[in-house]
C-alpha cells in the first residue's frame, strides 16, 4: 500500500490530540491537512508518535521517605518503589526537612530518561554507573490529600467531555450532523 506525497482531506475534519502527559483534546481543522514533509497521512504520524515516545502515568501512595541534601524527596510506596520528587514540589506541599510530610500523601508519576550533566566545555558528564543517562520514576504531581488526587484526575475527564461537547456545537453550525461528527470522531486515533 503506497502512502499519499501529499496527504489532503477533502472535508473539514476532527482532530483527536495526544499529549505525552495524558492530556486529550480535539481540534477542527477547518482547512485541508497537508503534509508535504514526510509524505504520510496524518494518522501514521500520530500512530508513530504514539508508539514511540507515549509514556504511562500512574498514581502513587506514598508511606514513607527521606529528603536527600538537596532538598529532593525519595518516596516510598507500600511496595518499595522508589519515586523522585523535585524539591519545588515538596515545598508546594508545604514539606521540607524541618517540617516532614505527613503519611500517606500521593502522586501521579512516569518513568522518564534524562541525560548526562555537561561540564564547562560541554562534555557529558558520566552517571556513577559511567552511563550517559539515567532513568528513574519522576513525580508529575503531589497530593496532600487522595480526594485532591481523584479530583484532578475527575476535572481532566471532565474537561475532554466539555471540549467535545463544544466540538459537536461548532461542529453542528458548521453544518455537520451529528452522524457526520461522530463518524468523524471515530475515524480519528
Amino acid at each position: 500500500m503506497g502512502l499519499a506525497k501529499n496527504f489532503i482531506s477533502p472535508i473539514p475534519c476532527i482532530q483527536k490530540n495526544f499529549y505525552i502527559d495524558g492530556r486529550v483534546d480535539y481540534s477542527i481543522l477547518t482547512t485541508p491537512h497537508t503534509n508535504y514533509e514526510w509524505g504520510y497521512p496524518p494518522a501514521s504520524i500520530i500512530f508513530h508518535f504514539l508508539t514511540k515516545n507515549f509514556k504511562t502515568m500512574n498514581n502513587y501512595i506514598i508511606t514513607s521517605g527521606d529528603f536527600t541534601n538537596a532538598g529532593n524527596f525519595s518516596g516510598y510506596n507500600a511496595k518499595s518503589v522508589r519515586i523522585h520528587f523535585h524539591k519545588r514540589q515538596m515545598d508546594s506541599l508545604g514539606f521540607s526537612k524541618e517540617n516532614p510530610p505527613t503519611y500517606p500523601f500521593y502522586c501521579i508519576a512516569e518513568t522518564k530518561t534524562f541525560d548526562a550533566r555537561k561540564d564547562d566545555k560541554g562534555n557529558p558528564i558520566p552517571y556513577s554507573d559511567g552511563k550517559f543517562t539515567m532513568t528513574r520514576l519522576s513525580a508529575l504531581s503531589a497530593f496532600k490529600d487522595k480526594s485532591l488526587l481523584i479530583s484532578a484526575h475527575a476535572e481532566e475527564s471532565l474537561l475532554d467531555k466539555e471540549i467535545e461537547h463544544e466540538i459537536n456545537k461548532i461542529a453542528t453550525t458548521r453544518g455537520l450532523t451529528s452522524d457526520s461528527v461522530a463518524q468523524l470522531a471515530n475515524a480519528s486515533i
